[in-house]
Order: structure tokens, then C-alpha cells, then sequence
């Protein structure tokens, strides 16, 4: 019995070089049909991080209307972006504060590809949020909505 067994594993050397391509193609394919998909994951987690960045950035803004705070306005077309002092105007309790550490600890970035700020607009008591590049000023290229706007009343 040993015999048979020593002389199975003798003759036994591996796999041969048609075998091993076969499986590394195999594996290609694999591998070419999983990475757009992973690729489609990770766009999509990050877009929806920046939505709910958003939302975290328009809680602070009402938090601090609900403290008497003003915003400053906007036209229809015109953002402003939002910083650290938020573009707050001291209400009626007649405190000073800013956005960023009084309503939101840090103020997040967009985690999407191409986009650099957050912005909003703020006209008729109706608040909404925007991702866009560097220096954006009014909506249009650019500048994505991630935040449905929010009437304040």
C-alpha cells in the first residue's frame, strides 16, 4: 500500500503550463467583471456621504435660525459657500457666534471626485445645499444639488 502511494506522488509534478494560463484567464475574466462594480460602490458611497453632509450642514444653518441667527440671502441663481463663520448675522439674543464650532464641530468636504465646497442658497425662507469646484458662484456647471431644499418658517 505504501508502495502504491509513494509511486502516485512520484509520478504526481504539478500542473502543467496549458493549466495554469487557463486558470489565470480565468481569473482575468473574474476580475474584469468585479472592478467596474466595486468602482460603481465606492462612487456611490461617496455620493451618498456628501448627501448626508449636506443634511449636516443644513441642521447646523437651522440651528442657528432657531437661535435667532440670520443668513445671509441669496438670488436664484447666485451660491455662496459655505465657511467657517457660515455668513451668520447675530439675532436678537445678541451673541456672536459662527458656524463652525458653535452649530457643527468641522465643517466636511464633498468626498466625490471633482467636487471641492459645499455652498447654499438661501432666498424665501427656503434653504438648499450644493457641492461644487473652487470659487463657484452661481449654480449651473459644476454645482449639483445634495441637499433638497428646506422651507423654513
Amino acid at each position: 500500500m505504501v508502495k502504491k502511494v509513494k509511486k502516485v506522488l512520484k509520478n504526481n509534478r504539478g500542473f502543467s503550463l496549458i493549466e495554469l494560463i487557463v486558470v489565470i484567464a480565468i481569473l482575468g475574466v473574474l476580475a474584469g467583471v468585479a472592478a467596474p462594480n466595486i468602482v460603481d460602490y465606492v462612487n456611490d458611497a461617496r455620493e451618498k456621504a456628501d448627501i448626508a453632509n449636506g443634511a449636516i450642514i443644513a441642521n447646523a444653518y437651522l440651528r442657528a435660525i432657531a437661535e435667532g441667527y440670520t443668513l445671509a440671502a441669496t438670488t436664484d441663481t447666485k451660491i455662496s459657500e459655505v465657511d467657517n463663520d457660515g455668513n451668520l448675522t447675530a439675532g436678537g439674543n445678541g451673541g456672536s457666534k459662527t458656524l463652525v464650532p458653535d452649530f457643527i464641530q468641522t465643517l466636511p468636504i464633498p468626498k466625490q471626485s471633482g467636487f471641492k465646497k459645499f455652498y447654499y442658497s438661501y432666498k424665501d425662507n427656503t434653504l438648499i445645499i450644493y457641492k461644487g469646484p473652487d470659487n463657484a458662484t452661481a449654480t449651473g456647471t459644476g454645482v449639483v444639488q445634495v441637499y433638497p431644499y428646506t422651507q423654513l418658517d
